[in-house]
């Protein structure tokens, strides 16, 4: 996948982190790379309230500093975000300085930024490490208001770009290593080491890249007679460039979904798995054979009988070092519940869960697992389970759900999370599960408390508000979970 757009936070978060202090302004005697130094030490420590001046401040000097030597006077003009006269060597400070506006929530200020640093370097053509390269048309691609053939007019801007610098790697790659073989091996070493690295970033970068413009085709772009035959020539070439980047082969795993290829997805999603997981289920493991990085995380490790609440340990010694960052496993355990895959996708809910517990979108999705898991028969080692022996999994499965789904209710409540229609179908679930479950082990029932509006204000609760929800749902209780999964003539 590409860079990724800004995730969906909470309003409380956001106003917290906006916050400014005196403490913020920084020296003026500073210089601007000193300035952008410290503004992104601050950023890298979670304080981008307070990165914030020093980036300003920097961007302002070297517009200054460029219209002095241009015009023989001051003309101040970092205030203005339509500044057209800002120096090639204030491109870090564009980019360091978008990159802080994002953190704070304000992606309309951040584009502008990187609009003015497209303008200043159309081409990419100034290096990276000098602020320049394909960054910034990746961050518009993602941004821009219109998406759609924008949207793909800044990806193909990015990939030619990354392209030309993987395209020069490589030369010195093969330069380079001549030398090394004429001098037996004597040039073998870090240089070469570090550049082979560069060059697989980039074909990492390149591969999402790819699967971007693929991302947009299945959704903004799905009307296009062409779509299909787009996604494909572009997923052919991502995996020609990544093969092993589990993106990549997640992007794979969302084509087929769309065109029906249920099979094909799930061996996709398989490969990807197995990229960076250091064991998998291969489907004869049982009902609730689910496996993190080799760990079964089995029904009573994930479902206990004290609280029904996902594993506590914090021990994250055994993840792997090409595991995908939290959002790109959030995107993937959504897949494999479309997948049909949900001891896999429950898994990678666990483990999300125990790196991050404040993660609504991880409770959300781990609850949902475990209501889907109950409602398909049960198997062991091959053979049916005996009705008494399926009724307890049943029950274990919808308590835990049911715990599950509230909290991630409770953290929606506290973050006041924006992504009504995740807590809209948290709150059916908890209802549905309330009427079967009855009252819990607290004396509570969820009939009643997730019936409550004035404690779920907002919660769709109108016959319209069920019927556009009960149109998402297929014969056995599952949610399509993309409504734009469906291409034209897919």
């Amino acid at each position: 996948m590409a860079k990724q757009r800004p995730s969906k936070t909470s309003k409380s978060s956001r106003r917290k982190r906006s916050h400014h202090t005196p403490n913020s302004k920084p020296s003026p005697t500073l210089s601007p790379s000193a300035l952008l130094a410290q503004a992104s030490t601050l950023l890298q420590t979670g304080q981008p309230d307070l990165a914030l001046a020093p980036a300003r401040q920097a961007l302002a000097i070297l517009s200054e500093e460029h219209s002095t030597a241009t015009n023989g006077s001051l003309q101040p003009t970092h205030n203005s975000a339509e500044d057209t006269r800002t120096p090639a060597t204030a491109l870090p400070a564009l980019s360091l300085l978008a990159t802080i506006y994002l953190e704070l929530g304000n992606a309309s200020e951040a584009t502008s930024l990187f609009q003015r640093a497209a303008s200043i370097d159309p081409d990419g053509l100034v290096p990276e490490e000098e602020g320049g390269g394909a960054e910034k048309f990746l961050w518009l691609a993602q941004l821009c208001e219109e998406g759609g053939e924008e949207s793909v007019g800044w990806f193909e801007r990015g990939v030619e770009v990354l392209r030309r610098e993987l395209g020069e790697l490589e030369e010195r790659l093969e330069r380079l290593g001549k030398v090394a073989t004429g001098n037996n091996g004597a040039m073998e070493g870090r240089v070469l080491v570090e550049l082979r690295a560069l060059a697989e970033e980039k074909r990492r970068k390149i591969g999402e890249v790819l699967c971007g413009v693929v991302e947009v085709y299945m959704t903004d772009l799905s009307w296009d007679p062409n779509a299909e035959a787009i996604c494909e020539t572009n997923i052919s070439a991502a995996l020609l460039t990544s093969p092993s980047d589990p993106a990549v082969l997640q992007t794979l795993a969302s084509i087929r979904l769309s065109q029906s290829r249920l099979t094909d997805a799930q061996s996709a999603l398989r490969r990807s798995l197995a990229l960076w997981q250091l064991d998998t289920n291969d489907g004869e493991d049982g009902a609730y054979g689910a496996k993190t990085n080799g760990n079964k995380a089995s029904l009573p490790t994930i479902v206990s009988t004290n609280g029904h609440k996902a594993p506590q340990s914090n021990d994250l010694s055994d993840l792997d070092a090409n595991t995908p960052d939290f959002p790109t496993r959030i995107s993937l355990a959504r897949l494999l519940m479309e997948a049909e895959m949900e001891e896999e996708a429950l898994g990678i809910a666990e483990r999300l869960i125990l790196e991050d517990d404040q993660s609504v979108e991880a409770w959300y999705l781990g609850g949902w697992c475990l209501n889907l898991l109950a409602l398909r028969p049960r198997e062991s080692k091959g053979t049916e389970v005996g009705d008494e022996e399926a009724e307890v999994q049943k029950k274990s499965c919808l308590i835990g759900s049911r715990e599950w789904l509230r909290e991630s209710l409770k953290l929606c409540e506290l973050q006041e999370y924006e992504d009504d229609r995740l807590r809209d179908h948290a709150v059916e679930l908890v209802r549905d599960l309330g009427a079967t479950l009855g009252e819990d082990d607290r004396g509570e029932d969820d009939g009643e408390e997730a019936g409550d509006d004035d404690e779920w204000e907002g919660v769709a609760s109108s016959e319209d508000d069920h019927e556009d929800m009960d149109a998402d749902m297929d014969g056995d209780g599952r949610i399509n979970l993309d409504e734009d999964h469906e291409m034209a003539g897919g």
